[in-house]
């Protein structure tokens, strides 16, 4: 007997009524959407050591970030002190900003370096000068050779007497400069006085409210997180039950004040869409849709939760069932496939044939359009 078409795998029905046109057990095959059997080809060990954790294509060895390279050789990017148990990142604008739960980087090329800037300490002296007496307001920021700016130092209160002058520095780290920020006299906004480590400011023209204001208050680097990723312009980073997001176009800068969604149990998922983010937590799954993370509207669209590591931004065209645009592809706490569309309506792909194992940790990956889910 020759059979030349499968349906696929079925471990959720009796054996007999699967028959032979299903599989009771796939293993080292892959089924095509004409239901056509081919034998995998085999892997070639490109690596030998213990991974501690892996995203896309990097992992973590020994606290040494690791990168496959497209030709498949692996590249020694940085070691990494610390104690790193997880490992995600996200690629932006030709960068990758990755998090090891432990320390935040962003590889420029193959050069590795520390996400977020250091905030400076400021001082001032007191001198003889032009300026009126009364309550200023003085900060400041350090600014990388790339133009990248901190978040602003505690701002600092000065009473100056009748005829003063202030001079300000700030302490940065070798290499950077900084914006050094103060008030009008009595004011409260504060503006860029001078870009440079140390200015003295005698002068009440230097005090102009048509200056750049500040903009950098209450700010500062990004947390680690167990999960990065991106939507329209924002880093968005899972930190146990919070979600944080950058400052627009801003990766490595967030206001916690303002840039912060809390949640009533751990986020276990995140993956955006054209229009909107999944995220589950270990209640449900949520979608977030709007313009910006700043005006997201949350609804509830999936009561079973999302397993950790499983959750993949796809193109939904792989699906091969004519939808179009980016969705999200997820295995539930049943272990169920689902997929997440672009309008955030969520669809069973397997619940009445196949369930995965779900007794141990599973971790997915997309690749050569393939949806790879693993037993850790």
């Amino acid at each position: 007997m020759r059979l030349n078409r499968f349906t696929g795998a079925d471990n959720q029905n009796n054996p007999l009524d699967v028959g032979l046109k299903g599989l009771i057990v796939a293993k080292n095959i892959d089924i095509d959407r004409q239901g056509r059997i081919a034998t995998r080809k085999g892997f070639t060990a490109v690596f030998n050591g213990a991974i501690t954790a892996i995203s896309g294509n990097l992992f973590l060895s020994e606290n040494k970030l690791y990168r496959i390279n497209d030709s498949g050789e692996v590249e020694l990017l940085e070691a990494i002190t610390g104690e790193h148990t997880s490992l995600t990142s996200v690629e932006i604008a030709g960068n990758t900003y990755f998090s090891t739960g432990a320390y935040n980087g962003v590889i420029e090329g193959s050069a590795v370096r520390e996400m977020g800037l250091y905030i400076p300490s400021i001082n001032s002296v007191l001198g003889v000068g032009g300026l009126l007496s009364g309550r200023y307001l003085i900060t400041a920021t350090s600014v990388s050779p790339d133009g990248r700016e901190s978040g602003a130092a505690e701002v600092e209160l000065v009473v100056l007497p009748e005829n003063s002058k202030l001079t300000i520095s700030a302490d940065v780290p070798v290499g950077h400069t900084a914006n050094i920020y103060m008030s009008g006299r009595d004011g409260e906004e504060l503006y860029l006085v001078a870009n440079s480590i140390t200015a003295t400011i005698d002068n009440p023209a230097q005090l102009l409210d048509s200056n750049e204001p500040l903009d950098r208050q209450y700010k500062s680097a990004m947390p680690v997180a167990t999960i990065f990723d991106e939507f329209r312009g924002h880093l968005l980073a899972v930190s146990d039950n919070y979600l944080f997001y950058s400052e627009a176009l801003d990766y490595e800068l967030c206001d916690f004040l303002n840039n912060t969604y809390p949640f009533e149990s751990p986020i276990t998922m995140l993956v955006p869409t054209e229009y909107g983010v999944y995220i589950s937590t270990q209640q449900e799954i949520l979608y977030a849709s709007g313009e910006s993370p700043d005006t997201w509207v949350f609804r509830s669209v999936h009561s079973m939760p999302a397993l950790k590591n499983t959750g993949k931004r796809i193109d939904l065209n792989d699906l091969g069932d004519g939808s179009a645009g980016y969705g999200a592809l997820f295995v539930t706490n049943d272990g169920s496939i689902c997929v997440g569309s672009p309008d955030g309506s969520v669809q069973n792909l397997t619940h009445k044939k196949f369930k995965l194992n779900t007794n141990n940790p599973l971790t997915a990956v997309i690749t050569k359009h393939k949806y790879l889910v693993a037993t850790v």
